[in-house]
């Protein structure tokens, strides 16, 4: 290559950002510090970060498992569903509680298909208990127990279709990303800064994605009552889910879910009489 070809190689615009990886820099900026775009090429400079930030977010999505079937009677005939909700009506309450699938249902059309998707997410919690254990052929009525169950059910990215929900899934990681990163600046106390320093810790930040969002996969084995067992067993399910841990080190449980249109629109109709109920 010669000189005259460097050179209008190097004057050559480059070319446009792909449209997704452009409105993922628009929407960090605006979620850390709009004051970033009076840097200039700070597209530019962020472009490479919210690339490898954006496939972090696929990989996260496509490592999530299901679709689950979620309604009254998959919590008799799957394991994991049944650990998920203390009851049946569990499941109706957390349907009939979901502002995002009583808005999703409230959009015309949305109702037509007798299926839709979204993502369940738990908190995990044990405690310990006394129960009856068998050991062999003796039976201890006051044996110390360890028990699984699961809290703050919530539905998000509730979808008409799996891939609609998988979308809304990378873009909410994504801004969890970028939003990690601001409050991690506020909690750190950190010195104001030149934006020119606040943009590259940023790319800083989406270049190391894995460290400040990941899953973690699980696997416990419990009874039908939650009991936790040390392996499999006759009558001992052994239970994998992922979960997600961000930059505070909470976690939560998350699954991919297939829910029934007819089963949350009742859920959501015994939410509002109850509501009726207590207001009278």
């Amino acid at each position: 290559m010669n000189l005259m070809s460097r050179i209008g190689d190097w004057l050559r615009p480059a070319p446009p950002l792909p449209e997704q990886e452009r409105i993922a820099i628009e929407r960090a900026v605006d979620r850390v510090d709009p004051m970033l775009r009076l840097v200039p090429g700070y597209r530019k400079q962020l472009a490479p970060a919210v690339q490898r930030a954006l496939s972090h977010g696929d990989a996260l999505v496509a490592a999530l498992p299901g679709p689950v079937d979620v309604h009254a009677h998959a919590f008799g005939s799957d394991p994991l569903i049944h650990a998920f909700f203390s009851t049946s009506d569990n499941i109706t309450e957390t349907l009939g509680r979901s502002q995002e699938v009583r808005h999703f249902l409230a959009v015309p059309g949305h109702q037509l298909a007798p299926s839709f998707y979204g993502l369940l997410g738990a908190r995990r919690r044990e405690k310990n208990v006394m129960g009856m254990a068998i050991y062999g052929e003796m039976v201890q009525a006051d044996a110390p127990q360890r028990l699984l169950y699961f809290a703050d059910h919530t539905l998000r990215a509730v979808g008409a279709d799996l891939d609609q929900t998988r979308q809304q899934l990378k873009l909410a990681g994504f801004d969890s990303l970028t939003d990690s990163f601001a409050a991690h600046r506020k909690e750190a106390n950190a010195p104001p800064l030149p934006a020119a320093d606040v943009l590259a810790e940023l790319c800083q930040w989406l270049m190391a994605a894995e460290d400040h969002l990941r899953l973690e996969p699980v696997s416990v084995n419990v009874d039908s009552l939650g009991v936790e067992a040390p392996a499999p067993g006759p009558g001992i399910h052994q239970l994998s889910f992922p979960e997600l841990i961000g930059q505070d080190r909470r976690r939560w449980t998350l699954v991919l879910v297939r829910l029934d249109r007819d089963e949350a629109l009742a859920a959501i109709d015994r939410q509002q009489q109850a509501v009726r109920y207590l207001i009278i």
